[in-house]
C-alpha cells in the first residue's frame, strides 16, 4: 500500500521522507552542540528584609554579578504599612554603580513587614 494513502496526503512527504532515511541508512541532519550565551541581563535580588515593630526602618542592597552594569531597580513589599525611604543606585570604589539599595520604614507598632530589593543589569 502507498504510505500517502496511508497517512494522508499532506503528512504522506513527511512519512515518505521519514521512512526514506530509516531504510537508507544516512543521517540526514546533524546537531552541532554549542554553549550557551551568555546571559544579556540579570536581576539581581537581595535576601528578604523584616522590619520589627520596635526598629524603625530597615535597608539593604541587590549587587550586580561581576562584569554587568546597574541600570536600574527597586523595592518591593506586600505590607502596606511599610513605606520607601529611600531608593536608587550606590556608586562603588571604582566609581561605577552597581548596587541598587533601598530603605524601608515601619509605620506599625504591632506588625512585622518584609521587602525585597532588586537590581537589573545589562552585560
Amino acid at each position: 500500500m502507498d504510505i500517502r494513502k496511508r497517512v494522508g496526503t499532506s503528512k504522506g512527504l513527511i512519512a515518505a521522507f521519514m521512512l526514506g532515511a530509516l531504510v537508507s541508512g544516512y543521517v540526514l541532519a546533524t546537531v552541532t552542540v554549542q554553549a550557551a550565551p551568555a546571559l544579556r541581563y540579570v536581576i539581581a535580588q537581595s535576601a528578604l528584609h523584616s522590619i520589627l515593630p520596635s526598629d524603625p526602618s530597615e535597608s539593604g542592597g541587590a549587587q550586580c554579578p561581576t562584569g554587568y552594569l546597574l541600570t536600574g531597580g527597586g523595592v518591593t513589599t506586600e505590607s502596606d504599612f511599610l513605606r520607601v525611604i529611600l531608593s536608587g543606585p550606590v556608586v562603588n570604589t571604582a566609581n561605577t554603580a552597581d548596587t541598587w539599595v533601598a530603605g524601608m520604614a515601619n509605620t506599625s507598632a504591632t506588625l512585622t513587614g518584609s521587602f525585597r530589593i532588586y537590581a537589573i543589569c545589562l552585560r
